[in-house]
């Protein structure tokens, strides 16, 4: 199947000439969802096109300043889009759902998490308390090492993800509005060239 003509079908043609310009960031919306359910297909081929659907809905809806893809590239390496991902870590505690959020391995705090949307709630909050506290080494994305700080490597791994990001997907804004682009867009910084977003790296965990 073409996924990509599948998620993205009144997003290209008329339908997106019946959006117009007037109606950009609407339109930015609704192809950052498309293509952030493509990207999340492509992480777990196991979901369906709908659940992937939903959960980049989730990402749109909740990210609160915080750029989705930033979003799409820590769940793209801590869980690979599986909700019910639950972890027991050495240190005694669980890392739960989407996000890998640690702590207690209580069964009502690990049925809670397993929601999609309140994993990527619990997820953004703690990237704002990072980016909030952040003293040194704060440049770029420096201050998401303390998402995973056993994994040296990790603020590396996730820029790159989201750097490919930005520039695998923006171009499709001009189906839309001609001189649109992600830059235009708060949360969004220019990036790099590349075909698709998602690596094969092994996954980590939240601490």
């Amino acid at each position: 199947m073409d996924t990509n003509r599948a998620l993205l079908p009144r997003l290209t043609g008329t339908g997106a000439s019946f959006l117009g310009c007037a109606a950009g960031l609407v339109a930015v919306a609704m192809l950052l969802e498309a293509h952030l359910a493509l990207e999340i297909l492509r992480t777990n081929p196991t979901l369906t096109q709908e659940k992937a659907e939903t959960y980049a809905q989730i990402v749109t809806q909740e990210a609160d300043g915080i750029d989705p893809w930033v979003i799409f590239a820590i769940v793209h390496l801590e869980s690979r889009w599986t909700a019910t991902a639950v972890n027991h870590e050495a240190a005694g505690g669980c890392s739960v759902g989407l996000g890998q959020i640690y702590g207690s391995c209580h069964p009502k705090r690990i049925a809670t998490l397993v929601d999609p949307r309140v994993n990527i709630q619990r997820v953004v909050s703690m990237l704002h308390g990072l980016e909030t506290s952040c003293r040194t080494r704060c440049d770029g994305l420096g201050w998401l090492r303390g998402y995973n700080p056993g994994a040296p490597s990790y603020v590396r791994r996730v820029s790159g993800i989201v750097e490919r990001c930005h520039d695998a997907h923006p171009s499709a804004l001009r189906d839309v509005c001609p001189g649109m682009h992600l830059s235009h867009v708060p949360w969004s910084t220019s990036a790099r060239a590349s075909s698709q977003c998602g690596t094969s790296a092994r996954r980590h965990r939240a601490a």
